[in-house]
């Protein structure tokens, strides 16, 4: 799957060119950027700044996107940062959510172990003790100030059943909370439910899909619009309203969707609008409550404020669950199921598999968890080692393994194609000449499996008496698609825990995820409980594959269909020409790069990393590029494979950064920053035919709380420019680089890796 690509400029443009499609979360590029001076807010002060646009062109891109609310948009001051989880991000039916009385609220929406006890009847038709959270890039949270532990709501998917179950159960729900899902209401495979939901008394919160069917059952209409809200936008509520009591006439929200509330039911009024579409409904009387955008994501500022409304004071229940009863969860789990077996647990060091290996050793004997550490051949420097002397330092005895020639040339078995739906598979290509990012995923799962058995079988021990221990989260399982997430949720990538052979081992019983059912931001606070160190808790996260996952792997370049019309759409946002390639259209967006001439101004390039997506939807990341103006932007690639050569030269780059981050304090400000190798090399003259030798590397800093949702480090705001500026000046040192770029895109649209 080869990917990027670019294009030429003008030499009057500021740089811009496109670079191809890599991936949700990666891509090629697009660059434009002309003039990038700023322009304070209305107020003035803290305002975000605008770009120096001229009024036609705002409304001229509004033209050529079919979207007669991006001229506003372009005019109006955002806050915090935009985007669109995607078509394929924004995955799963609409669910909901049942609690049974007040006093069990907490644990309903703060944990899956406990709400299994509880004696309710369910909504839909769904197996006993299967409960989920919504299928999407960003599963519904909750609200419980009183708690140390991040609220969390539990839901399952709507399946057919003749009538609501739950009306037979000993108890009844306090309140019902579908959430949203991709799905229009009046598509032909629109999720079934019972209407009766709306009318037995109890307060009702539809979000997102959950307020058009509510909606609609009440005789209000729903029509797909012209345009897709996609980001974060300011919208005006009605703060007289119950639900939004304590908030500001304009409130910072999420929005994803495409149908609109055209009619508003009868008995409804409009208590949220976003411009011209309406944002939230309400009938006060039968304590039903929709809502278009989505209040748990921390993207929408005062989201807690308003679940808190519905769930405290408008549906009279109580938060009282804690991290203690979650904690005593896991450890009865695991004592249920392990018994007297031995139990492997892969530990890469991170907060996941080391909080994992805590609450393993809290429920079990010492000798029954073999702790193993698998150095893939994708550590970051220096990484294994130091990882084998924090666990040592815990009181962890781990077994250090080093399996980088294996996991190199390592294979699976895959589907024949993507549209293949018979048994037949294929044998994939050696990890070290694989480009697809899926595929990468893949093998290298399915690698740890094997030498995780390896492991077992040189200790003598028998593979049916010992379980695999894994620190998988919720949201591994939701964006690899997991039946233990939902049935309906769509894939967004493959996570290296969730592969085939481990679903297998998962089907048989094998396999212990302790954290299945957690956020990060919730196993950090569980780590905290646990004894574990801050510095190992507040740990940067590195994914599995480590920097397997961090090269952008090419061997070729690709174009698409698509692509004049995004360029003819970026012309209008900023003056400049030009004809450019892109990559593989099967899943994967583009990336839009900005140059240009003038010292960057960090805040208009943060709107238009903002308002670049909502225009142009096939593209869903944007960078700055550093340097003078791209002037002859790359039209091809530089093969680029997971070789000791190129995985040395991203080791380095990421040592430099992340070495410089520590060094000047702010590393416990930024949550995440994955350093990305691209197989693009710059200002090269086509009339003298050089070929693409060198890489680019992108700085992607990242901020969140719970990784689901989350903004890039603006450059003198959360990080000062000149820690950037040292970072760009070191890594360009490293023999083989051409350019650096920022990451300046936000989650979503863009995810936190770019693959």
């Amino acid at each position: 799957m080869g990917r990027t690509l670019a294009a030429e400029a003008g030499p009057d443009a500021a740089g811009t060119s496109s670079l191809g499609r890599a991936g949700r979360r990666s891509g090629g590029f697009l660059f434009p950027g002309a003039g990038l001076g700023g322009a304070k807010g209305p107020g003035g002060g803290a305002g975000p700044r605008r770009p120096l646009l001229p009024r036609r062109a705002c409304l001229a891109v509004a033209a050529a996107a079919g979207c007669p609310r991006f001229g506003c948009l372009a005019k109006r001051a955002l806050a915090p940062p935009s985007g669109r989880p995607g078509r394929k991000q924004e995955a799963g039916a609409a669910c909901a959510l049942l609690v049974s009385s007040p006093a069990a609220l907490g644990p309903a929406f703060r944990g899956c172990c406990s709400i299994r006890r509880l004696a309710v009847g369910q909504l839909f038709s769904a197996p006993a003790g299967f409960w989920t959270r919504p299928p999407s890039q960003a599963p519904a949270r909750g609200v419980d100030p009183a708690s140390p532990l991040p609220p969390r709501l539990i839901v399952w998917p709507p399946l057919p059943r003749p009538q609501p179950r739950w009306l037979c159960a000993t108890e009844t729900p306090s309140a019902i909370i579908i959430s949203g899902g991709p799905n229009s209401v009046y598509a032909e495979d629109a999720p079934w439910f019972d209407p009766a939901i709306f009318t037995i008394g109890k307060p009702v919160l539809g979000i997102c899909y959950g307020m058009q069917m509510m909606n609609k059952v009440f005789g209000g209409t729903v029509h797909k619009k012209s345009v897709r809200e996609d980001g974060v936008f300011s919208i005006s509520v009605d703060n007289t309203c119950s639900l939004f009591r304590g908030l500001q006439k304009e409130e910072i929200v999420l929005l994803t969707h495409g149908d609109s509330v055209d009619k508003v039911a009868d008995g409804f009024k409009v208590v949220a609008r976003s411009g011209n579409i309406v944002a939230g409904i309400a009938n006060e009387s039968k304590k039903l409550y929709g809502a278009q955008f989505h209040p748990e994501v921390g993207l929408t500022e005062n989201g807690k404020v308003i679940l808190k409304n519905f769930l405290y004071d408008i549906a009279g229940c109580s938060g009282t669950f804690t991290v203690q009863n979650r904690e005593l969860e896991c450890i009865r789990e695991i004592k249920e199921r392990v018994g007297t077996s031995k139990v492997l647990v892969l530990l890469s060091g991170g907060v996941d598999s080391t909080v994992c290996t805590a609450l393993l050793n809290r429920a079990l004997n010492q000798d029954q968890v073999i702790a193993v550490h698998i150095d893939n051949g994708f550590m970051r420097k220096r990484e294994s080692q130091s990882v084998e002397e924090a666990l040592k330092k815990l009181g962890i005895q781990v077994k250090v393994i080093n399996a980088a020639h294996s996991f190199y040339n390592g294979t699976t078995t895959l589907p024949i194609s993507d549209e293949d739906r018979t048994p037949r598979k294929r044998i994939s290509k050696t990890l070290n000449m694989t480009t697809s990012p899926e595929e990468k995923r893949k093998i290298i799962g399915d690698t740890f499996v094997k030498i995780a058995n390896e492991v077992i079988g040189e200790m003598n021990l028998k593979p049916e008496e010992v379980f695999l221990a894994q620190g998988t989260l919720r949201p591994d399982l939701i964006e690899s698609a997991s039946l233990v997430a939902s049935g309906k949720a769509e894939l967004i990538k493959t996570h290296h825990n969730d592969t085939e052979l481990i679903r297998k081992l998962r089907e048989e019983g094998k396999v212990i995820e302790p954290l299945k059912d957690f956020h990060k931001d919730e196993v950090r606070i569980l780590g905290r409980e646990l004894g574990l160190p801050e510095e190992l808790v507040s740990r940067h996260p590195f994914p599995g594959p480590g920097l397997a996952i961090r090269v952008i792997c090419a061997e070729e370049p690709y174009i698409c269909k698509d692509f004049p019309e995004t360029n003819n759409i970026l012309k209008i946002v900023a003056d400049f020409s030009a004809s450019v390639k892109k990559g593989d259209c099967r899943s994967y967006s583009y990336v839009c790069g900005i140059s240009s001439k003038d010292e960057p101004d960090w805040e208009s390039l943060i709107f238009l990393a903002r308002l670049i997506p909502r225009m142009c939807h096939n593209i869903n990341r944007v960078v700055y590029i550093f340097g003078p103006p791209v002037k002859e932007p790359p039209t091809d690639v530089t093969p680029t494979f997971l070789t000791t050569g190129v995985l040395s030269t991203l080791r380095q780059a990421d040592f430099e950064a992340h070495n410089i981050l520590r060094e000047s304090g702010y590393a416990g400000k930024i949550s995440q920053m994955p350093v990305i190798l691209t197989p693009l090399h710059f200002d090269r003259d086509p009339l003298q035919k050089q070929p693409s030798c060198q890489r680019s590397v992108v700085i992607r800093t990242f901020i969140t709380s719970d990784f689901m949702t989350g903004i890039p480090a603006t450059p003198g705001n959360e990080i000062p420019v000149e820690v950037v500026l040292k970072m760009v000046t070191e890594i360009k040192k490293i023999p083989g680089i051409s350019r650096i770029m920022y990451d300046l895109t936000s989650k979503p649209p863009g995810t936190t890796e770019w693959e």
